[in-house]
């Protein structure tokens, strides 16, 4: 080795001895936080991190403690599981303002205990990741945020999915030689970041052309464009007494029809759906990217029973658009000929219809006959006198 090599191997020592690695940053960001939050000494005696994968995380996954998932910047959940020790000296430390010597007393963990200790968690994440210098090391603590308190291990290990995970555990002292607990993330492993591109369309190792690049990204992107064969138009109530096994009839050119649509409803292009290669395609029409076939994923079916409500679709068995109708059964009959001289009853004779007699003119009385004697009412005579009334008082009106 020579002494420029030398030189530079124990610069880049040195560099790394410096630099800010994610076990470092969680020492500081523990004690940090710690005092911060809660006035709460707090200082980190031991701390691994390693990587394994869902069987062996599901191995390790602590049988006691509080359990909490954190939701994950790209989709997978994390999690963080800390011993009794850690969550009574948390709570102690917020409702006391002191943590207390003795073992805590054994009990069952509340959603209360997860209210409590969620944000020094979710924090120390937090803190740790603005002292990291690399993007690598950055992407294995950003991100994530406080979903919920699961009750036992068995539903922890149902909700951790990703295929790789960060294992950290930290031992902590607590309140200067108090106790000692202990703290464990389980951070879903991202994967790297790919090189950058240069001003001048290059990478860190090799040159590349940055718009064939590009191109290889985009086409290599997964994009969901939803198939409809038909719209229904139901009322609100017969849509309420669809159950599964329900049929819906389709027309028998709907094949044919087929819309592509993006999220929203819109429609950009029409197609016709089949079978090409023994999976779906739909070979769209002139008017999309003239005619060309584009294959679907899901294998296809070797015969056809039409579209049910579980969403299962299938081509044709001999590659023909046709839809064969289900049988009614029943039917209607044989309909009754219509004669064009139908017997009918006679109708009556006008000149047999009887005489109304003659009617009034208009404004002219009907003669109503000689009316009764009506007898003269009888004499009202004079009034009685009413006397003693009080006088009305006068009111003056200005």
């Amino acid at each position: 080795m020579s002494a420029l090599q030398r030189k530079a191997q124990s610069g880049r020592q040195e560099h790394q001895a410096r630099a800010m690695s994610v076990p470092k940053a969680l020492r500081l960001a523990s004690a940090r936080v710690a005092d911060k939050l809660y006035g709460l000494a707090l200082a980190t005696i031991a701390l691994t991190q390693e990587v394994r994968d869902n069987a062996a995380i599901k191995e390790a996954l602590e049988q006691e403690g509080l359990m909490l998932v954190f939701d994950g910047p790209d989709g997978p959940v994390g999690a963080a599981v800390a011993d009794l020790v850690l969550v009574s000296a948390l709570i102690q430390q917020q409702t006391t303002g002191r943590v207390f010597p003795g073992e805590p007393m054994q009990r069952a963990f509340t959603p209360t205990d997860a209210s409590l200790c969620a944000p020094l968690f979710v924090e120390l994440l937090k803190t740790a990741t603005g002292l990291l210098e690399t993007e690598e090391d950055r992407r294995v603590l950003e991100g994530f945020s406080f979903g919920a308190r699961v009750e036992n291990r068995r539903l922890l290990e149902m909700a951790l999915q990703a295929q790789d995970y960060n294992v950290i555990r930290l031992t902590f002292d607590i309140a200067g030689g108090m106790h000692q607990g202990s703290l464990s993330f389980y951070l879903p492993k991202r994967p790297p970041i790919p090189a950058p591109w240069s001003d001048a369309g290059e990478t860190a190792d090799a040159p590349v052309d940055s718009a064939s690049a590009m191109e290889e990204v985009v086409l290599s992107l997964n994009v969901d464009l939803p198939i409809v064969l038909h719209r229904f138009r139901l009322p609100l109530t017969q849509v309420g007494l669809l159950a599964t096994g329900d049929v819906l009839t389709l027309p028998e050119d709907c094949f044919s029809k087929a819309q592509v649509v993006v999220p929203g409803g819109r429609v950009i292009t029409t197609g016709t759906l089949g079978q090409s290669g023994g999976k779906r395609a739909l070979r769209l029409k002139p008017g999309g990217r003239g005619g060309q076939t584009v294959r679907m994923q899901p294998e296809a079916k070797d015969d056809f029973d039409g579209l049910t409500l579980d969403g299962t679709l299938a081509a044709p068995p001999s590659g023909a658009m046709a839809l064969d109708m289900p049988d009614l059964g029943g039917g209607f009959g044989d309909l009754p000929a219509l004669d064009a001289n139908l017997d009918l009853p006679d109708l009556p004779d006008p000149g047999e219809l009887p005489d109304l007699g003659t009617l009034p003119e208009p404004g002219e009385l009907p003669d109503l006959g000689d009316m009764p004697d009506l007898p003269d009412l009888p004499e009202l005579g004079d009034l009685p006198q009413l006397d003693g009334l009080p006088d009305l008082p006068k009111i003056d009106i200005d």
